[in-house]
């Protein structure tokens, strides 16, 4: 972590000094943009359970996946002068019906590739919060001459974001073959099936936390019609999850599994965006945004029912995985050319 402070601090100084001829004894002009937004979340986030066999080959013993099904709000301001900008965001989900959680398990020991458990549950959210800082750079890339027509800039940056979700599956149907002997696979016929709302509940939280760096490009057009891509890459990515594995139909009593993973390189966003300035300060656009995370390996530790403490499970490997697809609508209101004074 002490690099990638570092790296961001190096960035820092020197957006600052290429910006420092605006800053006169008495005061300097900056922009401060702020606006609104609203944001539609569809994808899945996946977490999985790995052991190894006598050959210390790897092989996976569960897989869960969550959908993620998400209305946010949100705020967020960009105070940015001359060639740098300090950005920061916040929302919250509206929690609700997330579609389905689908959990499915591979218990024989003979045959590791046969699927024997699976199950699918409604998903709700419970709660969702996001919020992200960091520092983005403005460079411009056209003569200042064109920019009433074309203006091209390239946009570096550094930012610091965190997500919390958290969900509870309920009224499962499933079908094992586990419960059959010897096993078979769940799909088949000798499998146990079970009907909806006789399986046990799951309930799942998962924070993640990144180091993003990246760069973009944008293009104004006429002053007044904007065109932005952006491409970030978590030098560094922090993920918990806590599922709680219920033993009761009341959901009051079960086994808590706490993963924690880290990974280099391993999370990405891919965005673009469109934005129209229809009176003098004020912007309507659209962002579409891809999230994806590379599998991530790391600890599982478990409590059960009535313990106070995890204990790691060094027999099995967590992981975790996903991807989340994201359109948000929002309006912009900007402060240009706002002279401070000290």
């Amino acid at each position: 972590m002490k690099k990638v402070s570092t790296s961001i601090f190096s960035l820092f100084f020197l957006l600052f000094s290429l910006s420092a001829k605006d800053i006169t004894d008495y005061g300097f002009h900056f922009s401060l943009i702020l606006f609104p937004f609203y944001t539609y979340e569809h994808g899945f986030l996946n977490e999985y359970v790995y052991t190894t066999d006598y050959n210390d080959q790897e092989y996976k013993l569960s897989e869960l996946n969550w959908s993620v099904r998400n209305h946010t709000l949100g705020f967020a301001a960009d105070f940015g002068w001359k060639w740098i900008s300090l950005d920061a965001r916040c929302s919250f989900g509206l929690n609700g019906s997330s579609a389905s959680m689908f959990d499915s398990d591979w218990q024989n020991n003979s045959d590791h590739s046969m699927k024997t458990e699976f199950s699918i549950s409604e998903n709700t959210q419970n709660n969702f919060i996001s919020f992200e800082y960091g520092l983005k750079g403005n460079i411009p890339l056209t003569p200042e001459s064109n920019s009433s027509v074309l203006s091209l800039s390239y946009k570096p940056s550094v930012k610091y974001a965190y997500s919390y979700y958290s969900f509870s599956a309920r009224n499962g149907e499933g079908w094992y073959g586990s419960k059959h002997s010897p096993i078979v696979p769940y799909d088949s016929p000798d499998a146990t099936h079970y009907e909806k709302g006789q399986l046990c509940g799951i309930d799942y939280v998962r924070e993640h936390q990144n180091v993003f760096i990246g760069q973009g490009f944008s293009c104004k057009l006429f002053d007044c019609l904007n065109f932005e891509v952006n491409a970030d890459i978590s030098v560094y990515s922090l993920i918990k999850s806590v599922d709680t594995h219920f033993s009761n139909m009341e959901s009051t009593a079960g086994t808590d599994y706490l993963d924690i993973m880290q990974g280099y390189f391993d999370f990405y966003r891919f965005s673009a965006s469109i934005s129209y300035n229809f009176i003098k300060d004020f912007y309507i656009g659209a962002d579409y945004v891809l999230t994806a995370q590379n599998l991530i390996q790391g600890a599982n530790y478990r409590k059960p029912y009535g313990n106070s403490r995890y204990t790691r499970d060094t027999s099995v490997i967590s992981g975790s995985s996903a991807q989340v697809h994201s359109l948000t609508l929002y309006m912009k209101f900007a402060l240009k050319d706002t002279y401070f004074i000290f």
